[in-house]
């Protein structure tokens, strides 16, 4: 470590040098002595328009302002549904002015009579910029996040996590509570849009209120649902359809907030394809401590065996509404508890079932020089899944420069599926079983030093234990694969252990640098006891120790910012198996540098950026003893330890002017992996043919551009999006060296218009293409075409959706599926209560066939669809 101290020094400096900012701090109540968030607070000279200052206050109703001159000052404070509050600030010659508590009281006026014209669907307020939902809703969406995926500027993913601008958002919050952490996904795909009011994204987001004060801008995201009809109600919707082939969809979703309590309830049950909940966040942990700094030390997770059946069918490029039979249920809770101004306690539970049926064929040729072989392949899965995570956070603050927070979590996954697949009349059934719990828990400090910055840091420990059985036999006596007439069995119980502990130093702005410093340690076991007749059993244990230090230095000049940043390591392995492997303890010592430069404006964001990351290998990478993927193929481990790494450039540049909702995006990224894998994957193809596939060198470049922009007169908002990608590798297969270039390529447009809010269309269409060059050139391409139509009868609405997919062409082979959707539904009650009829997939269309393009086969796929679906339903409004 003593390589490494030298790198501190000029960063512990800054220590004992004064900011030469003054700070005004405060807390914003409501009438009845409860925290207020999102109050607009502003600092105006005596006689001053304009204000020099303003901020928002955070979730727990504080502010701080940070002011250059002393003197004396105005201090307008406002919310909605509450009088204005104004105050004068005398401003002396010292550091910091503490206002203490600012209560508003409660002023409503009643409106008679006013007709809103052209209400303008996006406004921004300070560092807030808020999207008025009806003015993207067509009112036929089940969850928030359709809606989301509207606005400009966002773009939210199939798992309900959102993006702002090409930054992730990393909290979604509701009435200033934040329910579910970075699990939001479970409220993007589930809470009902008509009980959103406004979507708020917050720019310059800082969680921690020290870290707040420590940097008044911020790289970080995070977006805030403010509900209809104000806070003290309870909001959400019940909806529920039933129909053809006994199909049903029911959502729960109810959000409460009151005073210092917030809470939500999301329940769903469906057999349309739905995943509720796709995605479960890891725990926050020590990752992202800092602002905007980030040191992600990467926490494994155990080996999993996948059955091939599972893979085939559950693989398809298609939406899951289009290929899923399944039964999904989801319950979920969340709640955010203010018991005092200095303690706050949030908690939540999700749980999920899910019982899924594929059926497909699968078709190739392959040729690897002298070696060839065909598949024919038809395969059946069933399979059944159970998932539950609770999460439990505590934040108090301690005093008014010091805040601790304890955060734990337990995560429980256990899957069963069932297969069979059949080939020249010769039946292989799978069957796998794994059982995943996770228990973690953090501990994390923050002390602010005043003028002399700020220290964060504390300690995380994890545990994750996996039991994984598999087992493969066949109908008859030809072997497929490994299997022959005893058949596979294997079963991969493991145990894994972390420890992570990480001090960070933010050091003060002062004229325009600042910088950090950071230390710390992860301590890594990891336990695999292999059985089955492919294992020669017994205990393996990986143990590895990481120590690391650095920082990083940064002077900004608005608009402009320069950031240089070097973290080294020294770590320590240590292998113990069954197996003589005459690995020693070995120690590996590597730097990590980071070099970016940022311009930054109201307007415009750019980035140019070079860095490196380097991995370590893990136990699965240097296991002598061969390990079983499936019943095609095996693994084995290089008795050697290695650090992988990849330089990575990346130049990205965006243009938001959200008010006239145009929105510009490109980037340029290039990574270049220059060290190999040492592993071997052994491929049992066929019963005569097995290939060894080695060690690759890869590099890949990308490049994207999208744009968003609405034409006013027109009513009209246009959509592009392009994107190409080339990957080069070198794959070594029998000691055959193949060098691979891989090439995607994919354009998409849409518009959407709208007539007098009578009549509303939108239409799009995509192309992609993925060409491999390798011993012969081998060229696929996609396309895809919609149309949405919507049309409004006073109360009510009528839409429809045609899909074209033309998926996997191969040229002078068309291969073009059709799918049509509709709905029609009735509001009544001041839409209140809406009655609908909802139709999916009414052409009927069975199969899907896909031609796919891999590193040595191209194969032709074909999947079973999900049936037509018609159903009657009905939501209710709270």
């Amino acid at each position: 470590m003593r390589y490494f101290l030298p790198l501190l020094l000029p960063l512990l400096l800054l220590c004992g040098l004064a900011s030469g900012q003054h700070l005004i701090r405060g807390r914003v109540l409501d009438s009845a002595g409860a925290p207020l968030p999102f109050a607009q607070v502003q600092l105006y000279r005596p006689e001053g328009r304009s204000p020099v200052a303003f901020t928002q206050s955070n979730p727990k109703g504080l502010f701080t302002l940070k002011v250059k001159d002393p003197g004396t000052y105005r201090l307008e404070v406002r919310s909605l549904g509450h009088a204005e509050h104004l105050q004068e600030v005398l401003l002396g010659n010292v550091p910091e002015v503490q206002l203490g508590s600012i209560q508003l009281r409660a002023h409503y006026e009643e409106i008679h009579a006013v007709q809103v014209l052209g209400e303008r669907p996006v406004v921004r307020k300070g560092d807030s910029l808020i999207y008025r939902v009806e003015a993207f809703a067509k009112g036929n969406e089940k969850s928030i996040g359709e809606v989301m995926n509207k606005m400009p500027g966002l773009k939210v993913e199939s798992d309900g996590s959102v993006s702002y601008q090409g930054k992730p958002v990393e909290r979604m919050m509701v009435g200033g509570a934040d329910l579910f952490g970075r699990g939001y996904g479970v409220l993007t795909n589930n809470l009902n849009p008509n009980s959103v009011k406004e979507v708020q994204v917050l720019e310059n987001f800082e969680e921690n209120r020290l870290l707040k004060r420590m940097r008044s801008t911020s790289e970080r995201v995070a977006i805030n649902l403010e509900m209809k009809d104000g806070a003290g109600q309870v909001v959400g919707s019940l909806d529920g359809s039933y129909g053809y082939r006994y199909m049903h969809r029911a959502n729960v979703s109810l959000v409460g907030v009151k005073h210092g309590q917030q809470w939500s309830f999301l329940a769903n049950s469906n057999t349309v394809g739905e995943t509720p909940v796709q995605s479960w966040a890891n725990p926050q942990g020590l990752n992202d401590i800092g602002s905007g700094e980030e040191l992600k030390l990467q926490i494994p997770k155990p080996f999993r065996l996948e059955p091939v059946t599972s893979t085939q069918g559950s693989n398809a490029p298609l939406s899951a509404a289009r290929r899923r039979r399944n039964l999904s249920h989801m319950l979920g809770f969340g709640t955010v508890l203010t018991p005092s101004r200095h303690l706050q306690l949030k908690a939540n539970l999700v749980g999920q079932k899910e019982d899924d049926k594929y059926t497909s064929s699968y078709i190739s040729q392959v040729q690897i020089a002298s070696l060839s072989f065909a598949r024919n392949e038809q395969s059946q899965k069933e399979s059944g899944n159970y998932t539950a995570a609770g999460r439990l956070t505590l934040d108090w603050a301690a005093h008014d420069r010091a805040d601790l927070r304890y955060e734990g979590g337990y995560s429980f996954r256990q899957g069963r599926s069932n297969g069979w697949n059949d080939e020249q009349e010769n039946r292989l059934s799978e069957r796998s079983f794994s059982r995943w719990q996770r228990m973690d828990h953090t501990l994390l400090y923050t002390q602010s030093l005043d003028s002399a910055g700020l220290i964060r840091g504390g300690f995380e420990w994890q545990s994750q234990w996996l039991k994984a059985d598999y087992s493969a036999w066949i109908s008859g006596t030809t072997p497929r694969g490994l299997v022959g007439a005893q058949g596979l069995a294997a079963s991969y119980p493991q145990t894994m252990h972390t420890g992570k502990t990480l001090w960070l130093y933010l050091a003060p702005i002062i004229r325009g640098f600042t910088g950090d410093a950071r230390l710390g340690g992860l301590y890594l076991q990891q336990q695999l006891r292999a059985s089955g007749n492919f294992s020669q059993g017994g205990l393996s244990e990986l143990r590895q120790l990481d120590l690391f230090a650095g920082g990083s230095v940064s002077y900004r000049r608005e608009p402009f910012m320069v950031k240089v940043g070097l973290l080294g390591h020294t770590v320590r392995q240590e292998l113990q198996t069954g197996i003589s492997t005459g690995i020693p303890s070995t120690r590996l010592n590597f730097l990590e540098p980071r070099v970016s430069f940022t311009l930054t404006n109201a307007l415009h964001y750019a980035l140019l950026q070079f860095s490196r990351n380097s991995t370590t290998t893990t136990l699965l990478d240097v296991l002598p003893e061969t390990v079983v993927t499936s019943y095609r193929g095996t693994r084995q481990g290089a008795t050697s330890f290695r650090l992988h790494h990849g330089n990575t450039y990346q130049a990205y540049y965006s243009y938001g002017n959200i008010l006239s909702r145009a929105v510009l995006q490109a980037q340029l990224y290039y990574n270049h992996s220059s060290r190999p894998i040492a592993t071997s994957d052994v491929v049992t193809a066929s019963r005569t043919t097995t290939y060894i596939i080695t060690g690759r060198r890869s590099s890949t470049l990308y490049a994207m551009v999208n744009a968003d922009y609405f034409v006013g007169r027109l009513n009209t908002n246009f959509r592009f999006a392009v994107s190409g990608q080339r990957s080069r590798y070198t794959q070594y297969v029998n000691g055959l060296q193949i060098p691979l270039t891989n090439d995607h390529l994919s354009a998409e447009i849409s518009l959407r218009t709208n007539f007098r809010s009578v009549f509303d269309i939108n239409i799009g269409a995509d192309w992609r293409t993925n060409r491999l060059q390798s011993s012969a050139v081998q060229l696929r391409h996609s396309t895809s075409a919609y149309v949405d139509l919507e049309f409004t009868f006073g109360p009510v609405l009528w839409t429809t959706t045609v899909d074209r997919m033309e998926p996997g062409v191969l040229k002078g082979n068309p291969n073009a599926v059709y799918f049509l959707d509709s709905k029609v539904q009735w509001s009544l009650l001041k839409k209140r209560l809406t009655l609908y009829a909802d139709g999916q997939n009414l052409l009927n269309t069975k199969t899907y066939t896909y031609y796919s393009v891999g590193n040595l086969e191209a194969a032709h796929l074909q999947y079973d669809i999900a049936p037509l679906r018609v159903m009657l339903g009905v939501r209710w409004q709270l």
